[in-house]
């Protein structure tokens, strides 16, 4: 202990003069520090705001190369109690194979349900409802036409279809018997059958969907029952609207679609039916004979039983998908 005192004494100067150095050394390295960043202070400003926006670049281009979320629509399953007057048919739900759901909607849609309140009562989307509507609508048409065909109707479809100088009524008469109880309902299951084969053929179909896209109109109007909640304003300028879809923006186009979702509004998408039965006219009416007058009442029912439905949710469906790309580009509906 004693030896290590004497060797700090005898030390002392060349200590004291070695932390003196290191002192000045620090001393002059700070004030060369504070030189450079007075002289450069400039530089070092815009390399420190380049490196928070590239740093804010890299947030940015994370945030947006994330996946988006779906947002899936589940089905919950309620129970509906059905109304005294709606009989289920247990022998045709099995021949029409309908699922539990489309039952359900059929049950409220005999009821007197508007879709929107289907919609509430089962809580699914409005859309969701209009599928199964749409499906229903499907099995049930096909059921019509089998009975018609059943009935043996099909070969006076045929001859009132090729409107010669055959009198329908008296056709018709012939084919009375155990399943037909007269002419009028033979000259009806004709039709049905005549309304099927039109709905089928592609050169009618192809220009229905050229005339809903060429003079389709799309027109919502509010639901009144939702016209004062608080959610329904934020919509209120689709509370009554109507422009070509073609014209459509994007924008509106997926405004219009959250609305009707929600239940505010509700959505037709259609051409004047006026002129969708000029179009089918030309394309199948032959003549004046009496047959024409049958084949135009069933271009009618075809058009607004089968075709116009159709056809609309066709364009719902590309509309919307345009839509989706178009809203990220800007433009309208329809100019793809």
């Amino acid at each position: 202990m004693t030896d290590n005192k004497n060797l700090l004494l005898r030390n002392k100067a060349t200590i004291v003069y070695s932390i003196s150095l290191a002192f000045l050394l620090f001393l002059l390295k700070w004030l060369e520090l504070r030189f450079i960043i007075f002289d450069r202070s400039f530089e070092i400003y815009i390399g420190f705001i380049a490196v928070i926006f590239t740093a804010l670049g890299i947030w940015l281009a994370l945030k947006l190369s994330k996946p988006k979320i779906e947002t899936v629509v589940v089905e919950k399953e309620v129970y509906v109690n059905r109304n005294e007057n709606f009989v289920l048919d247990t022998s045709l739900v099995s021949q029409l194979e309908l699922s539990k759901r489309e039952l359900e909607i059929l049950s409220l849609l005999a009821q007197g349900h508007s879709n929107q309140e289907i919609a509430a009562k089962l809580f699914v989307s409005l859309s969701t409802v209009k599928t199964h509507i749409q499906n229903l609508f499907e099995k049930l048409e096909v059921k019509r036409r089998t009975q018609a065909i059943e009935k043996g109707l099909e070969p006076l479809a045929a001859q009132i279809f090729q409107q010669g100088n055959d009198d329908p009524a008296k056709e018709a008469a012939k084919y009375i018997n155990e399943q037909v109880k007269d002419a009028k309902e033979a000259l009806q299951g004709a039709r049905d059958i005549i309304a099927e084969w039109i709905s089928e053929n592609q050169e009618a179909r192809k220009h229905i969907r050229e005339l809903f896209w060429k003079d389709g109109i799309i027109a919502s109007s509010v639901i009144k029952s939702k016209t004062e909640t608080e959610k329904a304003q934020k919509f209120k300028d689709y509370f009554d609207w109507s422009e070509p879809i073609r014209k459509t923006p994007s924008h509106r186009l997926l405004a219009m679609r959250r609305a009707e979702n929600e239940g505010i509004i509700s959505l037709d998408i259609s051409p004047s039916e006026e002129l969708a039965l000029q179009v089918l006219g030309r394309q199948f009416i032959k003549s004046t004979r009496p047959a024409a007058e049958q084949v135009s009442l069933a271009i009618k029912d075809s058009y607004k039983r089968l075709l116009k439905p159709s056809m609309e949710t066709e364009v719902r469906l590309e509309s919307k998908g345009q839509a989706d790309a178009e809203a990220r580009e800007g433009g309208s509906v329809g100019n793809a």
